[in-house]
This record gives structure tokens, C-alpha cells and sequence, in this order.
């Protein structure tokens, strides 16, 4: 039996187009980790919308077009939630803003592009929150550099790397060996190298792969007869680098045309000289010597 046209009636009559909206709005503020929002529509602020699809919208920043869906039922006050970053064809895709993992607790994983107190623009954390491994820029534009650390659960960094090049931890030693010119002398400090020399005399020689920008040596010196004072230096690749120091002691140099050509991982040849102000014997030690960041 056919059914009269007034049942249909219902089936007809669809619910007021008003009560689904679609927009785009732009992002004027967003705080990634207070989970606060504001959403320019039409010269409208809303705050705080909540987010549909987070894995698409929780880097978002400042600026970003997102777009929106609305719902208003009954021609009454509307909600409105953020669907995501609209990324118009031929822009860049780069995400920006902050992004944030945290667990079911709350306990921070990994963070990028968020700043912390010390400057480092992303971070990933041990399982109580603690970082693990972290990267901070110094400086801005053309002389921006950047730098990363693994740490330990106190904090405390264990490797870097150095902003102006190589690395910032750990030092790593200078490989010294006696050369062929240094003598031995029962007299004195057992397999010291010796000299009897008035003039410097290479006792001490090694070469080493320089990962860093700084050379820190420590030198011990033993003396008898009538030698007056003992007196060294040292050089890299033939060239002083730490001028003539008297007695037991220790000095810092930077590497030469570190910074300025010279790549990090290239080998130096090092040259610890000794000689005497007078009469008798000179033994000499490095028992310091190693390199170390260039600041």
C-alpha cells in the first residue's frame, strides 16, 4: 500500500545547514606546553579550541592556517575544534611551532622546538625526565652554531660537541713519546727524558688526530748540578705555541687556524723542547696533555 506523501515529510525536512560549520582560521598564540590556544575566524578570536587530529596540529605556531569545523545546533552557541594545519599546494611544508611527547603521568619523553633554560631547541629524556641527549644554538643568523650533549641521570654532560667545531667532552690526551735526542741519566728521575743542553732540544714528540680547539700541557722538571733553571716549550706542526716557560708548571694554547680552515679530526705533530740555563742536567716530564674545547 502506498505510503502518503506526508510520511516522507520527515525524511525531507534535513537539519539546518548552520548546524555544521567548515572554516580556516589563523593561529595569533599558542602555548604548546600550557595547551592554550588563539584562533583568528573572520575577525574573531576564539580560545582555546580543542584539537581533533593532534598527530597533524600539535606543532603548530604562531601564523599557521588551520582548519576548523563548527557545530551550532538549533541556531544556538557554537563549538569549534582545530582539524589541522592547512598547508597550501607549492608552500613549504616545515613544521613549526613545538611538539611535545609526555606519558600517561605526565613524565616528559622528547621535546623539540621549545627552548628550556638553557637554550637547547630540542630534547630527549631518560624515563624519569631527566635529558638525555639535548641540542642548544648559540648566537643568531649567519653566526648561529650548534651543539649536542649526551648526558648523565644528574645532568652532568658526558660527550659534546663544541659549537666552534670538534668536540667540547670528553679531553682527549696527546700521544708523547721521547724522541731520539733524549737521553736517560741514572742520576735522575727514572726513563725521565734528559738534557744536558744549553739550547732547546726536542724531548717529547707525538702525533695525534685534533678533535679540539685548545691545548692544555702540564710539565714537571727535575734539575742537578749546576743547572740553574730548566726551561721548555712546545710546538704543533713546527710552529711555538706555547713560548718558553721556566721550572714546573703548566700552560693552554689555542690550535692553530682552528676555526679558520683547519678541520676537526686532522693530525698535529707535537714537540715538547727542553734545555738549561746553565751547567748540569734537565729531566723533564708532560704529566699533563692533553686538548680540550676551544672555549
Amino acid at each position: 500500500m502506498p505510503r502518503p506523501a506526508a510520511d516522507l515529510a520527515a525524511l525531507l525536512d534535513t537539519a539546518p545547514a548552520s548546524a555544521v560549520r567548515f572554516g580556516q582560521g589563523r593561529v595569533v598564540a599558542w602555548d604548546s606546553r600550557a595547551r592554550t590556544n588563539t584562533i583568528r575566524w573572520r575577525e574573531t578570536d576564539l580560545h582555546d579550541l580543542p584539537v581533533i587530529a593532534p598527530g597533524t596540529s600539535m606543532s603548530l605556531g604562531v601564523g599557521d592556517l588551520v582548519a576548523l569545523l563548527g557545530w551550532a545546533p538549533g541556531q544556538g552557541p557554537g563549538t569549534w575544534w582545530i582539524l589541522g594545519r592547512v598547508i597550501p599546494p607549492g608552500s613549504s611544508t616545515t613544521v613549526t611551532g613545538a611538539l611535545s611527547f609526555r606519558t600517561d603521568d605526565g613524565i616528559p619523553i622528547a621535546t623539540f622546538g621549545e627552548p628550556d633554560t638553557d637554550g637547547a631547541l630540542w630534547r630527549l629524556n631518560y624515563g624519569n625526565g631527566s635529558p638525555a641527549i639535548r641540542a642548544a644554538t648559540t648566537g643568531t643568523g649567519q653566526g648561529a652554531r650548534a651543539a649536542i650533549a649526551l648526558l648523565d641521570d644528574r645532568g652532568t654532560p658526558v660527550v659534546a660537541t663544541d659549537p666552534a667545531g670538534g668536540l667540547a667532552r670528553p679531553t682527549l690526551p696527546l700521544h708523547l713519546v721521547p724522541t731520539a735526542e733524549a737521553e736517560t741519566d741514572p742520576d735522575g728521575p727514572a726513563l725521565w727524558p734528559s738534557t744536558s743542553a744549553g739550547d732547546p732540544v726536542p724531548l717529547l714528540t707525538g702525533t695525534t688526530p685534533i678533535w679540539q680547539g685548545r691545548i692544555a700541557i702540564g710539565v714537571q722538571t727535575e734539575t742537578s748540578g749546576l743547572a740553574t733553571r730548566a726551561h721548555w716549550r712546545l710546538d704543533f706542526n713546527g710552529r711555538t705555541v706555547i713560548s718558553e716557560q721556566t721550572g714546573t708548571g703548566e700552560a693552554f694554547a689555542t690550535v692553530p687556524g682552528w676555526g679558520d680552515g683547519r678541520a676537526p679530526g686532522e693530525t698535529g705533530e707535537f714537540t715538547l723542547y727542553g734545555w738549561t740555563s746553565g751547567p748540569g742536567r734537565l729531566w723533564l716530564q708532560a704529566v699533563r696533555a692533553h686538548t680540550l674545547a676551544s672555549a
